[in-house]
């Protein structure tokens, strides 16, 4: 595929956007699920080296443009691969990818709105609404850290005027390289940052509880009473660069 302008890159990304989509449901193969996230792959590689080319060039417009491209993809990648996981009863790595979904999407409407992104976000809520059970409660945690550099400029936090989630010439401000990571405590909360933090089995002595299958788990200690595990952390790596 040889494409040699902005627009035929933009035009071809509709087209992407459209066939991908018609693959996104529970009924179509996974086979051709696999393909489909073969291709989006292949797609976003290209749309980065051009954003590479205009950020290199100092075109902010087009860089941006091409950065919402690539978040717009991701999220569809990430939605597609909820599937993958669904077949393989992996729910909480779907869960994830969901979320994943979500996340790439927030930050593609910081460059554009459109009809085209509400249905994509539609899309998500219902797969999240008939898929997934719905859940109360999620986990908060309070920890320290080092303060990260900004992966715009690579200067610590404390010295860089960049603001964290704002879009520089086709780059996501963010804190990387953070260190030191030690936990306070937790919370139980409606609406934690990150919908990844939740519990994955909860009970009691020798009935433990699957949250997503509801199926229960053969407990290996008897003697513990109260018990549940949970996520109260994530370091979900998303493409930003």
């Amino acid at each position: 595929m040889t494409i040699v302008s902005f627009e035929e890159i933009h035009s071809k990304f509709c087209e992407k956007i459209d066939t991908l989509q018609s693959y996104n449901n529970y009924t179509c193969s996974i086979e051709l699920k696999r393909i489909a996230i073969k291709n989006c792959l292949e797609f976003i590689k290209l749309i980065k080296k051009e954003k590479y080319s205009a950020i290199k060039n100092k075109k902010t417009y087009i860089a941006d443009q091409l950065f919402h491209m690539q978040c717009v993809l991701n999220s569809l990648l990430s939605s597609l691969k909820i599937w993958l996981y669904i077949e393989k009863k992996q729910f909480k790595n779907g869960w994830d990818s969901l979320i994943d979904a979500y996340e790439y999407l927030f930050i593609a409407k910081k460059i554009n709105e459109y009809k085209g992104l509400s249905n994509l976000e539609m899309h998500l809520n219902s797969i999240e609404k008939s898929i997934f059970p719905k859940r109360k409660i999620y986990l908060s945690a309070a920890f320290t850290s080092s303060i990260g550099s900004c992966s715009i400029c690579n200067k610590s936090f404390y010295e860089c005027n960049h603001i964290e989630n704002n879009i520089y010439c086709g780059k996501l401000c963010y804190r990387k390289n953070i260190s030191n990571i030690k936990g306070n405590h937790i919370a139980l909360v409606e609406n934690p940052r990150d919908r990844r933090c939740l519990i994955t089995n909860y009970g009691h002595k020798n009935s433990i509880i699957d949250s997503f299958t509801l199926e229960e788990i053969e407990q290996k200690n008897e003697n513990q009473e109260g018990l549940f595990h949970a996520h109260i952390l994530s370091f979900s790596k998303l493409d930003w660069d």
